[in-house]
Parts: structure tokens; sequence; C-alpha cells
């Protein structure tokens, strides 16, 4: 296969050789050989990639009333139906695609290059990147080929890349571009962004699908467009494969994603801050918080610690860390470099579990007994910890850990992190006021008073 020092050589002959060619002089056959050599290059990658590219189709039923009368109405039913891509991962049937392609959904299907159809199952998810994997079986999987997973870290911006998909149901499209930029964060797409940014034509359709190097290796999965009509305009953005590779043992499982948790909470460097401190660089991040018994605490980080290297990575930012952080599985011991009163010194780091995944929520979600068999979820009394985790200043009330999908939760619009303060005008401290609360009321529907972030709204749950 053509690497790409051959395809920007046939590039540079190609362009260098038509400076000063008009439409009157006869054509130069030896200025034609490169760009059939790059044409040629960019077939043979899409053709091997192709086969292993689903069109991924997700169907949902929404159902809504209009009343005719009082305690009398109509119920309607509209189809929802959702399309993506995807690409398979082996010869198991597991597929990778995007979550919100699938979330919510009561029907998955694929179908591949060949027009075969299959009927797909969701088996591992992660809201917070936007990941999950599907499932088909059946003995004919094995005649697909799979993708090859490549290695994001070694992309590089301006590097030639191809995206393959289903951008406006036309399967099996691909597009070419390079690589705009790496690490692009605070896009407000997901909770961990590390996104690639590329021009190859991206659009609706192409989400789930692979952003593909000239080895034909899979570096990103094609996500989201900045757009203000809604088409490709130049700024797309896939999930790094590393990313992705770190969550795929525990995602074909059907596992929750363990993610790494330091227990510290940090800031970037800025001159004012590196002058203060009497740094010679602006850079790396320094700690504002050491949180209690947390894995930083028991290696000796301290408040005013500026850590810049994390298992021998350079820490730019926040967002560095955190992710570098969050890949790491708990338990591991990692090597964290740190500046202290001018002096470089390194701890040795156990990482721990995110608390939202720690058995110490699990253990407060059994505390709810049978309220989940109602509604769908799992709510534990707030407290400090859980605050901090989904980013809330309520102080009291319950917030939803875990909510089953199609539930009357979910489909009320419930989500995680959701602070619950009211139910039916009465207020709820804790989670036995909710169990109490929820016994005690029988009505449908059922209104709940929510505070997300810093806003509030009222929901209205049916249990039917």
């Amino acid at each position: 296969m053509m690497r790409v020092n051959t395809l920007l050589s046939a590039m540079s002959l190609l362009f260098s050789g038509c400076i000063g060619a008009n439409a009157d002089s006869p054509l130069d056959q030896s200025l034609v050989v490169p760009a059939e050599q790059l044409g040629r290059a960019f077939g043979i990658i899409s053709s091997h990639v192709r086969p292993a590219v689903v069109s991924v189709f997700s169907e949902k039923t929404i159902k809504y009333r209009i009343p005719i009368r009082p305690g009398a109405y109509n119920e309607y039913k509209i189809p929802q139906i959702g399309a993506g891509s995807g690409m398979l991962l082996d010869h198991q049937g597991n597929i990778l695609t995007n979550y919100h392609l699938v979330q919510n959904v009561d029907e998955i299907q694929v179908e591949f290059e060949d027009q075969k159809k299959w009927k797909a199952k969701l088996i591992g998810k992660d809201e917070r990147t936007d990941v999950a994997v599907i499932r088909i079986q059946g003995k004919e999987i094995e005649k697909y080929p799979i993708v090859d997973l490549g290695d994001s870290d070694r992309v590089k911006v301006g590097d030639l890349v191809i995206a393959i998909g289903a951008p406006f149901g036309l399967a099996q499209t691909v597009t070419h571009g390079i690589i705009s930029a790496k690490g692009r964060a605070e896009v407000g797409l997901v909770e961990f962004e590390d996104f690639l940014q590329t021009d190859a034509p991206i659009n609706p359709g192409n989400s789930g699908g692979p952003l593909v190097n000239t080895r034909g290796e899979i570096i990103g999965m094609n996500s989201a467009i900045v757009s203000a009509i809604g088409q490709s305009n130049g700024v797309g953005f896939a999930i790094p494969i590393n990313m992705i590779k770190t969550m795929l043992p525990s995602l074909t499982k059907g596992e929750k994603i363990n993610r790494g948790e330091l227990g510290v909470s940090v800031q970037k460097i800025t001159e004012d801050l590196a002058h203060f401190f009497s740094l010679d660089e602006v850079k790396g991040v320094i700690v504002s918080q050491v949180h209690l018994n947390s894995p930083a605490e028991k290696a000796g980080i301290m408040i005013e610690d500026v850590i810049i290297r994390y298992d021998g990575k350079n820490i730019n930012d926040v967002r560095s860390l955190r992710n570098f952080v969050a890949e790491t599985l708990p338990d591991t011991k990692i090597k964290v470099e740190l500046i202290r009163n001018k002096k470089n010194l390194t701890v040795i780091v156990t990482i721990g579990k995110q608390f939202e995944e720690s058995l110490e929520r699990n253990d407060q979600k059994k505390e709810m007994g049978d309220s989940k068999d109602r509604l769908g979820i799992t709510v534990v009394t707030l407290n400090k910890n859980l605050a901090e985790v989904y980013q809330t200043s309520q102080s009291s009330g319950v917030v939803v850990v875990d909510f089953d999908e199609g539930s009357p939760a979910s489909l009320a619009g419930l989500r995680e992190g959701d602070v619950i303060v009211q139910m039916n005008h009465q207020n709820i401290k804790s989670a036995d006021d909710f169990k109490k609360l929820l016994l005690m009321n029988k009505t449908d529907p059922l209104l709940l008073l929510i505070k997300r972030q810093e806003g509030a709204m009222f929901l209205s749950l049916r249990f039917e």
C-alpha cells in the first residue's frame, strides 16, 4: 500500500509540473502518473476499509396524548428514525458506533456494503464519551473483514485522512482531507473530550464511522461537526481511537467503564501564577485542592504542587491531566512528576476508582430497595462528594445515579446527575424521604421538581 511519503511525492510532482501548463499545451503523460498514483492510493485504502463499515439504523416509538375531554385522551404513536455508521471490530459481531445513535431506541439494524441487513443489540455504552458497542450474531459474520485499529497518538496535524460513512443515508461514501488539529476540548459535546479535528467532509450519517490514515488504520471515530446549517463546513471532530481502545474490553462485555481517580482539583498555570510561584516556565497544572483519603493525598501530593508529567506524558492543561487519569485503570501505579518549592520531585500514585463507579456508590444504590422497580431510577442522598462529581451547587435532595433505559423516568427526561428536590410539592432531603413519598404517592402522573446544574425544571412521570 502506498505510504504517505509516496503520496506527498506524487502531489509535489503533479503540482510542480502543472506550473506554466495551459489548455493548448500537449498533455504530458509523465504528469498524469503521479495523479493516477494518488487516486489509486485512496482507492486501495477505501477498498480495504469499506467492507468493514456498516450503516446503523435505529427506531424508537414516541407516544403522546391529546386530551379530548376530562379524563379521556387520544393516544398517538410516531416512529422516530435515526441513522449513522459503525465499524466491525471482530468476528464475534461487535460493532463500534456512537452512543447517541442507539440511545433509548426500540430497535437497531445494521447494513453492510453488500446490503445484507442484521438486527443488532446494544451491548456496551459510555455516555461520557459518546461511545457504544452493538452486536450482531450469525456464522456469516466471518466473511466480512474487520477494521485495523491504529495509534492515534502518532497522528500529526497535516496528515492525510479518509472518512467513510453514510452521510444523508448515502452508504459507503468516502471523503478525504487532513488532520486540522489535535486535542480539541471544551467543544461541549461530551464530558471527556480530546477530539481530532479534520476538514474531511463529514455530514449527518457519518457519526460512528471511521477516520482512516494512509495505512488503512482506524485513528478515530467520526462524531460531530461544527456548522450553522447542519452540513459540512470543514470542521469535523473524531474521537481518538486510543481513547476508545482503553474502553473496549469493558464495552464488549457490557461492563461499566472503570475510570481512574487521582483526587485533586487543579488549574492551568498562567503567566501570573508562574510568576507568583517562581516557576521558570508556564507549563503544567497547579494543585488547588487535595481530596481527603484520595490517592493523591496518600502519595503525598500537596496543595501548590505543580504537576508537569503524568506517566511520562507532558501535562499542558487541566483537560490533558483529567483525560490521562480517567483512562488509567484503577489500582495502577503511576509516576507523577511535580515541582514543589522550585524543586523537581517524583511520586508514585496508586490510582483509585472514580467515585461514581466505586463500591461505596454501589452500596448506596442498594439502600433504595424497590424504588427502581417503579420509576426505573436509583437515587442517593446528595452529599459534598456527589455534589462535586455532578457539578451542582444544590446542598440537599437526592441525586439520580442510575436509570433504566425505556423506564418512566427515562421517558420523562430524567438523567444521571439530576437532583430531585420535590415530589408532588413535598420537599425531599434524603433517600429515605424519597422512598417514603414514592410509597405514599400513587398518583399518575407524578410531579417532580429537579435541579440540573444551575437550572431547575418540573417533570411529569407516568407509570404506564
